[in-house]
């Protein structure tokens, strides 16, 4: 990614526990961890749980990660059973100035 220099937000479904070496790899490189920073519990919910009662809960599997000084307006992972994951949602300010 460092062939890109423009600000860059990378998210998804990693399926990566919060404290793996993967996740670290984009702090170690300048990423914000925004799952990090907010203190957010979980990104999964009941509806994975669900799935595998004999397993322990996965509470990781999604992340945003942000290479700039984004001014973030908002950011949230509210708790909606609609997937097996929760909707992350970040709101960041555009302006130029």
């Amino acid at each position: 990614m460092k062939n890109f220099p423009q600000n860059q937000i990378i998210g998804g479904d990693f399926n990566l526990d919060l404290n793996t070496k993967s996740v670290s790899l984009f702090e170690e490189n300048g990423y914000q961890n925004l799952i990090k920073e907010f203190c957010i519990g979980n990104t999964r919910n009941e509806v994975s749980w669900a799935q595998y009662p004999n397993h322990e809960k996965q509470h990781f599997a999604d992340f945003l990660f942000l290479n700039s000084d984004f001014k973030i307006n908002y950011f949230a992972v509210p708790y909606i059973e609609i997937s097996d994951h929760l909707p992350l949602i970040l709101e960041i300010n555009t302006s130029k100035n």
